[in-house]
């Protein structure tokens, strides 16, 4: 009997070992229940912080900053940390919105989320000295809640804290043009009368060849002397022209509404390309910049908004220079002056991307080719060198090497004078190894032997005039790109 008394004695208390490591275990689901649930809500909370803290200063710094005037660090820390406080990030030093927050911490990010600067990362500081480094093109945020357990102390925890990154980043896609073909492009479609006598003028050019097609919605001036025969132009891709009423035929110039302009004369079509009969629907100008999701067309760029130095689209150009970190923007005064001024801002940027704003006409008779740089002038533009090359800042800016010619006036539009220009390149072998853009005007290419396979992405224009001799035109389609930036949020 007592034997088994012992027995059943024994067997109690290994139940009560048995009952306790249970509880320990109850407990330790309750400290996960409980503390880990509270854990996961607060990092949700510190993630959203560093999400709007990051999208927040990204969005200051691309509106705001430009080569010549940048975001200090200290205005980064005061935009980050603010956005922060306002989504539940406690402040540390008692002063809410400042520069000065130990829950928060932020750097400069690269195109592929790597800290900067490479190898030796530096989180921003309060300093209004210290600006972004070379290559940014993102924001990186930390934020941290730190907070207190409600069980957790029982096991050794009694605090823990809920840290979250974010980065925010640029990004930048390409648009391409619906227009994929054309070498010449003219829209100017009030051109088309008998007063400009603008169908097709046979003018003073020979040997002319375009290597695509051509679309004439305004005046092409171009041919051989009207007695035909030798010396004709070339055409290897096809002719269109918009529809036009109301025309009749006068002498060399044909009614492009009913005939086609180029029969006869020694024109010729290659490869089976050939004159297409009037299109019922004129084409209009193609997008030339997307920013932010709004088209911008070429008015936009010469209202005296987009193109001063304090304009929209200068401020834009913060955007993308933070996808392309050689972009510079740069701002000078027309004639006289424009071209030495153009050229200290290219000597003092070797190697970089230029975006040159003349704000007035250029002239350039220079001896130096600008590489890597896209012309914007507001006025007029005229070289008079021989032999010069200008080149385009890439597809960040659409590759466009030349846009010239605010709306100057309806006289300065139709080629029915060779004189009305308002983009004239009158060197021989001039070379325009971008996009050529005169929304508002005539284009005067004069000269001979200018042209060649690399010559210009496209020409778009109002109406273009074509003087001199053995010019050709040539059309690369994947060169005719509108950039589309926008943000993008990683975690």
């Amino acid at each position: 009997m007592r034997r088994d008394l012992k027995r059943n004695s024994a067997q109690s208390g290994q139940a009560i070992v048995l009952v306790a490591i249970a509880m320990i275990g109850l407990l330790a689901f309750m400290v996960l229940a409980i503390d880990g649930g509270r854990f996961y809500q607060q990092r949700r909370r510190a993630q959203n912080a560093a999400d709007m803290s990051a999208l927040a200063a990204l969005y200051m710094y691309i509106k705001t900053t430009n080569p010549s005037s940048t975001v200090s660090e200290h205005d980064m820390l005061v935009k980050i940390n603010d956005m922060a406080e306002k989504n539940e990030i406690a402040d540390t030093d008692g002063t809410l919105g400042n520069a000065v927050n130990g829950n928060v911490t932020a750097w400069w990010v690269d195109k592929d989320g790597q800290k900067l600067p490479l190898g030796a990362p530096v989180a921003m500081q309060d300093s209004t000295s210290r600006f972004a480094p070379s290559g940014v093109n993102g924001i990186q945020v930390q934020a941290r809640i730190p907070y207190g357990t409600f069980i957790g102390g029982l096991v050794g925890q009694p605090t823990l804290v809920a840290l979250a990154d974010s980065i925010a980043r640029i990004t930048i896609t390409y648009k391409q043009s619906d227009n994929d073909k054309d070498s010449i492009f003219t829209v100017g479609g009030d051109c088309n009368n008998l007063t400009d006598r603008i169908a097709h003028n046979y003018v003073d050019t020979n040997t002319s060849k375009f290597l695509a097609s051509v679309y004439v919605g305004g005046s092409l001036a171009v041919g051989q002397p009207p007695q035909g025969g030798v010396n004709a132009s070339d055409f290897y891709g096809d002719f269109t022209v918009a529809t036009v009423t109301g025309q009749g035929t006068v002498g060399a110039y044909s009614d492009i509404g009913t005939a086609n302009p180029f029969a006869g004369g020694g024109n010729n079509f290659h490869d089976n390309h050939k004159y297409i009969p009037p299109v019922s629907t004129p084409k209009g100008y193609p997008d030339i910049y997307l920013v932010y999701g709004h088209v911008l067309g070429p008015a936009d760029f010469f209202d005296g908004v987009h193109n001063t130095p304090e304009g929209q689209w200068h401020k834009d150009l913060g955007m993308l220079q933070a996808k392309d970190p050689l972009l510079v923007y740069a701002y000078v005064a027309g004639d006289p002056g424009a071209e030495a001024a153009i050229q200290a801002v290219y000597d003092a940027n070797p190697g970089k991307h230029l975006v040159i704003f003349v704000d007035g006409d250029l002239t350039t008779s220079g001896n130096n080719d600008w590489q890597n740089t896209t012309l914007l002038v507001r006025g007029k533009f005229d070289n008079t060198r021989t032999g010069r090359d200008f080149y385009t800042a890439g597809p960040t800016v659409g590759n466009i090497s030349v846009m010239a010619g605010a709306n100057l006036g309806g006289w300065r539009q139709c080629a029915s004078d060779s004189a009305n220009w308002v983009f004239h390149a009158q060197g021989n072998n001039t070379q325009f190894h971008g996009i050529v853009y005169v929304p508002f005007g005539q284009i005067f290419f004069d000269g001979n032997t200018s042209g060649g396979q690399d010559f210009s992405d496209a020409v778009v224009a109002y109406s273009v005039y074509l003087n001199g001799n053995s010019w050709q035109f040539n059309f690369d389609p994947s060169k005719l790109v509108w950039p589309v930036p926008a943000t993008e949020l990683n975690k």
